[in-house]
């Protein structure tokens, strides 16, 4: 029982970086697409 908690909180873990890494790269596309924009004008 302890193994199998131990692999879906690793599993969960994996899951909510993925998540996190998904949005901060949104959020950094949009940041730089603002400063390009900034720049070219």
């Amino acid at each position: 029982m302890g193994k199998l908690r131990q692999w879906f909180f690793r599993w969960f873990d994996r899951q909510i970086e993925k998540s996190f890494q998904r949005q901060a790269n949104k959020l950094f596309d949009k940041s730089k697409v603002k400063y390009n924009d900034g720049d070219n004008t």
